[in-house]
């Protein structure tokens, strides 16, 4: 028939890597001041976050220490000179930017997954087709081939008897009538192989245009990059950067951990490990956060 489909297009996968946050501190100059008194300051209005949720936020991160240590060691007072602030700067707008263009690339995934199950199931649907059309083609020749050679048979016998002849016409008859429908059947494959190579076409193009978007979202996302999340001086907790809301917690909790004159810890699951590594989501304070909090604060 000469139809012929165009190349399969694939779906490309992306690899994220996860970006490591460094943190740093300074000392204030009491030790493991617990309970600390604190109030929250300044919120730039581009975070998107109300006084109520950042308050609320800090009461997690403080509730962590406190149902594990088993002490009161924060208290919110409107009147304190400890305050927290979330401060907007370029860390936490390439944050966002970063998000916006993952959720560029998620759509894009969705969508091309939809050409490409579309696609498999006119593939599928042609596969079918195609069969019986070539098995209706070989019944169709092989009957063919029959008729042809008994009309042979009876012109080299001068002519066919009334009844055979009666019988040949019919037959031919009944094979005009299925070669149009092979005809009709063919036109209707073609139609589907034009559909299945458009569609093809419109999931390469789409697969393409994610492929730029993932070299751009790699370009300026898939390396490693090290910078301060948050910080704590004296009588502040600046926030500058979090994806979403557990790694707020957990960088609250890290700089709470260090107004109370807690150190750096080598677990990297700890809260006060100094990158954002392997944390869980659920966030807990490990036997390392407890046993820098004894050596601060004492049991």
């Amino acid at each position: 028939m000469g139809q012929r489909i165009s190349g399969l297009f694939s779906i490309v996968l992306i690899v994220v890597v996860l970006i490591g946050a460094g943190y740093w501190y300074r000392i204030a100059d009491s030790t493991c001041p617990a309970p600390l008194s604190y109030v929250i300051g300044s919120i730039d209005e581009r975070f998107g976050l109300s006084e109520e949720d950042a308050r609320a936020a800090v009461g997690e991160a403080e509730a962590l220490w406190e149902s594990t240590i088993g002490r009161d060691l924060f208290v919110y007072d409107p009147a304190a000179a400890f305050a927290v602030n979330f401060i907007f700067d370029e860390r936490q707008k390439l944050t966002v930017e970063e998000h916006t263009l993952r959720s560029v690339l998620d759509r894009k995934e969705e969508v091309s997954s939809a050409i490409k199950g579309k696609y498999e199931d006119l593939l599928a649907k042609y596969k079918i087709l195609a069969d019986a059309y070539e098995t209706k083609v070989a019944s169709y020749e092989n009957a063919l081939a029959k008729h042809n050679g008994e009309i042979a048979y009876w012109n080299n016998q001068g002519g066919a008897p009334s009844g055979v002849y009666a019988r040949l016409n019919e037959e031919r008859r009944a094979l005009d009538t299925e070669n149009k429908q092979l005809g009709t059947l063919a036109d209707n494959l073609n139609k589907l192989v034009d559909a299945i190579n458009e569609l093809g076409e419109e999931g390469n193009k789409t697969v393409r245009d994610y492929n730029e978007h993932v070299a751009e979202y790699n370009s300026q996302f898939h390396h490693e990059r090290e910078f301060t999340q948050g910080d704590y001086y004296r009588e502040r907790i600046n926030i500058y950067q979090f994806k979403d809301r557990d790694e707020l917690h957990l960088v609250l909790a890290h700089e709470l951990g260090h107004a109370l004159s807690l150190g750096h810890v080598e677990d990297r699951a700890a809260v006060m490990y100094y990158l954002m590594d392997e944390q869980d989501a659920s966030l807990s304070i490990t036997a390392a956060d407890i046993a820098e909090f004894a050596r601060v604060c004492g049991e």
